[in-house]
């Protein structure tokens, strides 16, 4: 087996579980403020379960907002567009392809 595919398959895997740890960390980060902050929380008339309950819908909805800006102005499109200008291997796929389309044009517009 190729060295190259296999660390590429173990760095795949590792990015992905980095996703799902995310959520995990998230969860943890908004129970440790929520004791951090308990006397606050109390005050306001809300015990630490219910501030749990609410804040992690409203974590939740804020990243599907933030993910929602960020396709509707194209952040995500314009970082994708970046990452194939500066590798090297992915210009020159582009390059190849503009090439092969220009040739295809050509030929179909001389019949």
């Amino acid at each position: 087996m190729d060295i190259r595919y296999t660390l590429v398959y173990m760095k795949q895997c590792y990015g992905r579980a980095m996703g799902y740890f995310g959520y995990i960390t998230a969860f943890l980060l908004i129970t440790a403020n929520i004791k951090l902050f308990e006397d606050q929380i109390n005050n306001i008339g809300l015990t630490t379960g219910q501030a749990i309950l609410l804040a992690i819908p409203i974590f939740l909805f804020g990243n599907l907002f933030v993910g929602y800006l960020d396709l509707k102005y194209g952040i995500w499109k314009q970082e994708n567009d970046f990452t194939w200008e500066v590798t090297p291997m992915a210009k020159n796929l582009c390059e190849t392809a503009t090439r092969i389309e220009k040739i295809l044009t050509d030929s179909t517009n001389d019949k």
